[in-house]
C-alpha cells in the first residue's frame, strides 16, 4: 500500500473490532484507570444518545442489541474525510488530557 491511504493507515492501531451486546441500552468505553462514568445527561446527550467524558464514552441504543464496535488508537486526531465514507453511523474522538500517559 502506497500514498495517503498507507500514510492514513498507519497512525492508528485497532485496539478492538467486533460485536458487542448492548445490554440495558448501553455501551460503556472507559480507561481502567479511571472508573468513573460521565452523569452530566443533557437533552442534546439523551437525542444523540452519545456521552463523553474525559476516560469514558457511553453509546445509547434504541434496544438491547448486538453493535458493531471498533476502537482505535490515534496518535493525534485524525483528520476527518467524510466524502471518502460510504456509512457514517458514530463517530468519536476522544483526545487525552496533556499530562495523561
Amino acid at each position: 500500500m502506497t500514498g495517503p491511504l498507507a500514510a492514513r493507515t498507519a497512525m492508528f492501531k485497532i485496539l478492538y473490532e467486533g460485536n458487542l451486546l448492548a445490554d440495558y441500552f448501553k455501551i460503556y468505553l472507559r480507561d481502567e484507570a479511571h472508573p468513573d462514568l460521565p452523569d452530566d445527561y443533557t437533552n442534546e446527550v439523551i437525542a444523540r444518545r452519545l456521552m463523553a467524558g474525559p476516560y469514558a464514552v457511553i453509546l445509547h441504543t434504541a434496544r438491547n442489541m448486538t453493535v458493531p464496535i471498533r476502537v482505535e488508537w490515534h496518535d493525534k486526531r485524525p483528520a476527518l474525510d467524510l466524502d471518502a465514507t460510504n456509512t457514517l453511523s458514530r463517530l468519536i474522538s476522544i483526545v487525552p488530557p496533556v499530562n495523561s500517559c
